[in-house]
């Protein structure tokens, strides 16, 4: 029994320090003793009576030293590296370092709360950097939760929507700004990009991927078997093309030739040569220098078309070369494509996916709802 400067008995595991205080002893659920201190004696057995149930509920942590940096590095290391592809550990190491451990890196595991998080998710602009951040942040303090390193998953209800993310997302281009954006990108590589992925809604790196022995004109499809991707060279540190499998299993499909979409293969057959990357294998896009697309190159293209556009159209909306997948899938469902054939064709593993992202609805189709309505009647 421990006691106080008077002698007087405090009980188990209490006593009061030379300097007033009154310090509480325990061990905690892993062994270790600990020691919590109060000005008073009340303020001690409350402290305890708290360790004593977290220890009963599993809510304290095996290191409470860790740092968010130190955690990280565990993580990746442990859970993530021979697990995913090096170009998603690539975007997670990147954003990590420039937009959550300049804000919480040298903080405590156990002392990071919602709203640290919540701040950090608040300074990013783009909606896919926020939705990048959540993604990387939730699964650190899941794994982190299941190590028992923390108790409690502080980033399960982060929020990513912003107010103007409604315009953002205006990724759908009408007829009007195709015929613009076609009529600007005339005398550009990039043109026929934006026809073939608006012809077979493909990802970019599958268009750039996208090699002549994948065209089967036999059967009158594309295969989509690869996409080329740019990543890091470990060795090296130089950025370097390679050629990988699809995003999933989904990925990895047929997508029937529209005559469009023969028009623009022949015409890059006969108007240009094809470059051999890797051995043996011809890629049907290539730059003028005859060296593979890199995306980060026909991205700034891109930006470019669009900037001479708005010279003459200020307004003009924001798009990329997703946007005309996206406007793809649109139009397929305005046609009557059912959402499950849809899945099928852009390659999505879930149908939700489908549904959320492509599902958007014209003006016209509303007033034709309310006269099928009206006629019902």
């Amino acid at each position: 029994m421990g006691k106080n400067l008077k002698g007087k008995e405090l009980g188990k595991n209490i006593i009061q320090r030379k300097d007033g205080r009154y310090q509480g002893r325990y061990i905690d659920r892993f062994g270790k003793r600990k020691s919590v201190y109060g000005e008073t004696l009340n303020d001690v057995r409350k402290l305890l009576r708290d360790k004593e149930y977290e220890n009963s509920r599993n809510l304290n942590s095996s290191d409470e030293t860790i740092t968010v940096d130190q955690w990280y590095s565990v993580w990746r290391d442990t859970f993530k590296v021979n697990k995913c592809r090096n170009t998603t550990l690539e975007s997670y190491d990147r954003i990590f370092r420039l937009k959550i451990s300049p804000e919480i890196g040298n903080m405590k595991m156990i002392k990071v709360l919602p709203i640290h998080l919540q701040r950090i998710i608040n300074k990013a602009d783009a909606k896919g950097t926020r939705e990048l951040i959540r993604a990387v942040l939730t699964n650190l303090f899941k794994y982190a939760v299941a190590s028992e390193v923390v108790a409690k998953n502080p980033a399960l209800n982060l929020d990513i929507r912003r107010i103007d993310d409604e315009d953002s997302e205006a990724t759908f281009l009408t007829d009007d700004e195709i015929q613009i954006i076609m009529k600007y990108s005339e005398n550009s590589c990039i043109k026929n990009i934006y026809r073939l992925i608006l012809q077979t809604g493909m990802r970019i790196g599958e268009v750039t991927g996208l090699t002549w022995d994948n065209i089967d004109y036999e059967k009158n499809v594309i295969h989509v078997v690869q996409q080329l991707v740019t990543t890091k060279d470990p060795k090296t540190k130089k950025w370097v093309l390679e050629v990988h499998k699809p995003k999933s299993k989904a990925g990895i499909r047929d997508i029937p030739m529209t005559k469009e979409t023969k028009e623009i293969l022949r015409e890059l057959r006969e108007d240009k040569d094809v470059i051999k990357f890797p051995k043996n294998s011809e890629f049907v896009f290539a730059t003028r220098n005859n060296t593979p697309q890199y995306r980060a190159s026909i991205s700034k293209l891109s930006d470019r078309i669009r900037d001479k556009i708005r010279q003459d159209y200020p307004d003009f909306k924001n798009f990329s070369p997703h946007s005309f997948r996206h406007t793809f899938a649109t139009k397929m469902i305005a046609a009557g494509v059912k959402p499950k054939v849809l899945q099928k064709i852009i390659g999505h593993n879930q149908i939700q996916t489908t549904m959320d992202l492509y599902c958007h609805v014209y003006d016209d189709q509303i007033y034709e709802a309310m006269d099928t309505f009206e006629n019902m009647a």
